[in-house]
C-alpha cells in the first residue's frame, strides 16, 4: 500500500511539474516577444534618424522631389535613394509587425505611409515608377512566373484612390 500512495504522490508531482513548466514556456514566449517588439522598434527609430539625416543632408533635393519639380540625373539618384529607404524602412516594419501577429499595426503603418504618399505627389509619382519598372523586369526576366503581388502594395494603392476620391 505504502508503494501505491508513493506511485500517486509521484504522479502528482509530475503533473505539477508539467502545468510549472508550461506555464514557464508561456511566459518565456511572452517575454520574448516583448523583446522581438522592442528590437524592432529600436531598429525601426534606427532606420528613421538615419533616413531623416539623409533627408536633412540633401533638404533642397527632398522638397524638390516630393513636390515633382525636374531634377537633374544627380539629384534624381539622391532622391531615389531616399524613396527606397523610406519605402523599404516602411516594408519591413510592415512586414515584421505581420510576423509578429500585430496586424493591426502592421495596416496603421501602411494607412501613415499612403496618406504621406498623397501629400507629396513627387514621391508617389516616383514609387510607382519604381514599382512598375521593377515589375517590368520580374515579367522581363521570368514571364512564366506567378504576377509578384505585394499586399503592402495593393493597400498603399488602395489607401490612396480612397484619398484621391476624398479629394474630389
Amino acid at each position: 500500500m505504502n508503494f501505491k500512495k508513493f506511485n500517486e504522490v509521484a504522479e502528482l508531482v509530475g503533473i505539477v511539474a508539467i502545468v510549472a513548466s508550461l506555464i514557464f514556456v508561456g511566459l518565456e514566449m511572452r517575454q520574448s516577444q516583448k523583446i522581438a517588439l522592442a528590437e524592432i522598434e529600436a531598429s525601426f527609430v534606427s532606420a528613421s534618424v538615419e533616413l531623416e539625416r539623409l533627408i536633412s543632408d540633401n533638404s533642397e533635393v527632398w522638397a524638390r522631389g516630393i513636390a515633382d519639380e525636374e531634377l537633374d540625373d544627380s539629384d534624381a539618384v539622391i532622391f531615389e535613394s531616399i524613396l527606397v529607404a523610406l519605402s523599404n524602412r516602411n516594408w519591413s516594419m510592415q512586414h515584421q509587425m505581420r510576423l509578429l501577429d500585430r496586424g493591426e499595426m502592421a495596416d496603421q503603418n501602411v494607412h501613415k505611409f499612403a496618406a504621406f504618399l498623397h501629400r507629396r505627389p513627387g514621391l508617389r509619382r516616383a514609387l510607382a515608377e519604381r514599382e512598375a519598372n521593377m515589375k517590368a523586369d520580374r515579367d522581363l526576366l521570368d514571364p512564366w512566373a506567378t504576377s509578384l503581388t505585394s499586399s503592402y502594395l495593393e493597400m498603399i494603392v488602395s489607401d490612396l484612390s480612397v484619398l484621391d476620391q476624398q479629394e474630389n
